[in-house]
């Protein structure tokens, strides 16, 4: 995306309007003694851990999912992040120097690069590799498969687990992609069963964890009744981007998404111009799996 500007504040207004990164960190949380029990011996051994963080952004996610990593199971998690990006770079070192001066420290590394080209210090091997809503710019060939993902087994510690958070495939994110993509000539569209397959392509397994609610709050958003249609598409830039170097949308179609949204608004008790963005998760192990589940 040309305007990485727009891309990240758009971005973080919607982390601000729906409380994503909360939600998200608590689903990972609450869902980690089913999926990932090995936790609950590294607590036992007082065993820290590591993490890397693909297309970490700002790292905001990882960040808070280590301090409740460190909170509930007593480790102290290091964690690395990949982000090619130089806007959400900046807001990267902007948080890292925040939580030190704060007494938080994560003692990782940051690899200015893609996943594709990333390699790591020494053959580090991770306990957690996490892809936090960042699949969505990895490239799929012609079979619908997105190449590369092989790494992880490489990457993974013994017993380590890949994370991954998504769009609901149901939830209206992805019933918007699925309407406005093909109008506006985006051909990259990943949803959760592009993402499953890929995976097992590549000889990982797989588990389907359980969904996190989230719910984008427009309403939250200062201003949000003043917005016109163009002002709101703008807003959700972020949801249409699916390659770096991917130009952005026109005022046209930023104004026809804003209209989508206008059209798809619900109310409930907590807000009265919300849109259902609920995730899904994905838990990614190197072992076979046992009780049915498709490697």
């Amino acid at each position: 995306m040309e305007d990485q500007k727009q891309y990240v504040e758009g971005l973080e207004a919607f982390f601000e309007a729906s409380g994503e990164n909360e939600s998200d960190v608590n689903g990972i949380i609450e869902q980690i003694p089913k999926y990932f029990p090995r936790l609950s011996k590294v607590k036992d051994a007082q065993e820290n851990i590591r993490v890397l963080d693909v297309g970490s952004g700002n790292g905001a996610k990882s960040m808070l999912l280590a301090e409740r990593v460190h909170d509930v199971y007593l480790t102290k998690p290091t964690v690395d992040f990949i982000e090619p990006t130089d806007e959400q770079r900046v807001g990267l070192f902007k948080r890292l120097i925040y939580m030190a001066q704060n007494g938080k420290r994560y003692d990782g590394a940051i690899y200015p690069t893609t996943f594709k080209d990333f390699e790591p210090k020494n053959g580090t091997k991770y306990d957690m590799v996490l892809f936090l809503h960042s699949l969505y710019q990895f490239p799929k060939n012609e079979s619908g498969i997105i190449p590369g993902l092989e790494k992880v087994r490489d990457l993974l510690s013994e017993d380590g687990c890949g994370i991954v958070v998504l769009e609901d495939y149901e939830a209206d994110f992805q019933r918007m992609k699925r309407e406005l993509y093909p109008k506006f000539g985006r051909t990259n569209f990943v949803n959760i069963y592009d993402v499953k397959r890929s995976f097992q392509e590549a000889g990982l397994s797989v588990k389907q964890g359980d969904k996190i609610p989230v719910n984008f709050c427009f309403d939250k958003i200062l201003g949000f009744s003043a917005l016109n249609d163009l002002d709101i598409g703008r807003y959700l830039s972020f949801l249409f981007s699916t390659g770096l170097e991917e130009k952005d949308l026109t005022p046209e179609q930023y104004t026809e998404a804003g209209k989508w949204v206008r059209g798809n608004l619900k109310s409930n008790g907590i807000s009265k111009s919300y849109i259902d963005s609920t995730n899904a998760v994905l838990w990614v192990y190197n072992d076979e799996l046992k009780g049915g589940e498709e490697k």
